[in-house]
């Protein structure tokens, strides 16, 4: 059996276990199916489910350095400070 249609197969006997309204022990004792093995394949469809990808080739790969710049203040006479930044600008009374 290939791991494709074992997968199936094992994923087909899951639902069936999980839509019989038995505990998951119960249905595998009627079934002849050891409850460690059944369990075993649930945690093994899971762990593909989950498989993280693999990554791009490190080369191929381009970092680009980005200037940030950094806040300007302003200390004003009155109680008002004023930060610039190339976007946004805010004004606050200080107290």
């Amino acid at each position: 059996m290939s791991t494709t249609s074992n997968d199936e197969h094992w994923l087909n006997l899951i639902t069936q276990c999980r839509s019989s309204g038995l505990t998951d022990r119960q249905w595998c004792i009627e079934n002849g199916i050891p409850v460690s093995t059944f369990y075993y394949h649930i945690r093994a469809l899971r762990k593909k489910a989950c498989e993280v990808p693999k990554a791009v080739d490190a080369a191929a790969q381009k970092q680009e350095a980005v200037q940030i710049p950094f806040w300007e203040t302003e200390q004003h006479t009155s109680d008002t400070v004023a930060l610039h930044m190339p976007s946004i600008e805010s004004k606050r009374k200080m107290n």
